[in-house]
């Protein structure tokens, strides 16, 4: 790790603002926040954790990946993870509706079938 930096060198670094930031979560709670900045001529990214009072350098070939990847790459598209042997679920929220796994000649499909929800306005009294 390279001494303290003065924020002033933190603009020549690429620090200030970073040209990429990477949070580190656990839960709700941020672990770390990792930010990146400018490579210098060994090919080495210049680097700090926000909060220490220190920066460092790594190799840029460990943050091509992050550098070209969009957003959404980073992204858990499972609504959830599920369990081997599930053939069916129902979502309950403004419409409900299930999925049902079904085999055929063709292959597997899923079925949704649509069914809105009952009106229970008529059973409650304003407020």
């Amino acid at each position: 790790m390279s001494p303290i930096v003065p924020n002033s060198d933190l603009e020549t670094l690429g620090l200030a603002p970073p040209e990429l930031e990477v949070g580190l979560n656990l839960g709700a709670t941020n672990v770390a926040l990792l930010q990146f900045g400018k490579t210098n001529d060994a090919g080495q990214v210049y680097a700090r954790r926000l909060g220490r009072n220190a920066t460092f350098t790594v190799p840029t070939e460990m943050l091509a990946e992050w550098r070209r990847a969009a957003l959404n790459d980073f992204r858990d598209r499972r609504l959830l993870p599920l369990a081997a042997g599930v053939e069916a679920f129902e979502i309950r929220a403004e419409d409900t509706f299930s999925v049902q796994h079904q085999t055929s000649n063709a292959g597997a499909c899923c079925r949704k079938t649509f069914q809105p929800m009952p009106d229970w306005s008529e059973n409650c009294s304003p407020i």
